[in-house]
């Protein structure tokens, strides 16, 4: 989803849809009795077949997804004092286990690390300072999370994209990053401006780009970016998701497979539309174990080249 693109406020990832439904759920369950009226009891039986266990749920399987300008929104602007609030938000997230984080969405096509080799480009709007790194820094060793930080594949600029990878394993430390996700969602590019001027919009890739183009542009890249574990392809779209096979065979550094869904609302969407999301629609089949089983292809897929 390109929040940005489309509206004023930060995109959310499916992890986050996850977390606000449970939230709601709590709020609701709290709620429900109303005033000293005694909550139902709801009687229910659990049956585990030990000779039968699933895949163990891997540490770090509910994360958060920030926005590059929203790290310092958050945490705070001083490394050494830290938002106490969302640090605990955070580790409530994975009590006793490691977050993940990532850092990008949108705000990763408009970030870059300021670099005299490299022009600012016009759809740049936020730049990666020292204060940020050391503030990242601090975040992730405090919360001992794991980090998947986007980088900046709009720009079309891979002395861009590898000065702002080095810059990041520099000042955060390779021992925090989790991976380094090239762009986001490279399948809406042909369709949203990157930017504007008084002329209107600025494509950050012709009409004509397609899966293939982001292939070649994937590797291009990766040939160009620090030996570290990549991330990708970061995609939105069922068409470009069904050649995931290909976007893998492609990328023999990739190390984690990373693409997005969204069960309800494409961004702002109005009350009466089938796709807001109200409470019972979050909690449906359909945005919960459809939306899974919807990816169970892709997922065997990634198993198949040990992802």
């Amino acid at each position: 989803m390109n929040a940005w693109r489309r509206s004023p406020f930060f995109r959310f990832d499916l992890a986050v849809v996850s977390i606000v439904a449970t939230l709601i759920v709590a709020l609701v369950l709290v709620g429900a009795g109303g005033g000293d009226a005694a909550i139902p009891r709801a009687d229910a039986t659990v049956t585990v077949d030990p000779s039968a266990p699933g895949p163990a749920v891997p540490a770090g399987f509910v994360g958060l997804s920030l926005e590059y300008p929203a790290v310092e929104a958050y945490a705070g602007e001083d490394p050494s004092s830290l938002d106490p609030v969302f640090e605990q938000l955070v580790r409530n997230l994975a009590p006793g286990g490691s977050p993940v984080l990532r850092i990008g969405g949108d705000s990763a096509d408009r970030t870059w690390w300021p670099t005299a080799a490299v022009q600012r480009p016009a759809g740049v709007t936020f730049d990666i300072t020292n204060r940020w790194l050391e503030v990242t820094r601090a975040l992730a060793q405090r919360l001992g999370a794991q980090l998947i930080l986007g980088l900046n594949l709009e720009a079309d600029s891979p002395p861009l994209a590898a000065a702002e990878a080095n810059a990041l394993i520099d000042g955060i430390g390779s021992g925090s990053v989790r991976a380094l996700e090239l762009g986001n969602e490279p399948d809406l590019y042909p369709a949203f401006p990157w930017y504007r001027t008084s002329a209107g919009g600025v494509m950050g890739r012709p009409r004509s780009y397609d899966v293939a183009a982001f292939i070649s542009d994937f590797t291009q890249f990766t040939q160009a970016l620090p030996r570290v574990s990549l991330a990708g392809p970061s995609l939105s779209g069922r068409q470009w998701t069904q050649a995931l096979g290909p976007f893998l065979a492609a990328a023999p550094r990739l190390g984690l497979v990373t693409l997005h869904r969204y069960p309800l609302q494409l961004c702002l969407t109005a009350p009466s539309s089938p796709r807001y999301p109200t409470i019972a629609r979050l909690l449906s089949p359909a945005s919960s174990t459809g939306l899974a089983d919807s990816f169970a292809a892709y997922v065997a897929l990634a198993r198949a080249h040990g992802l």
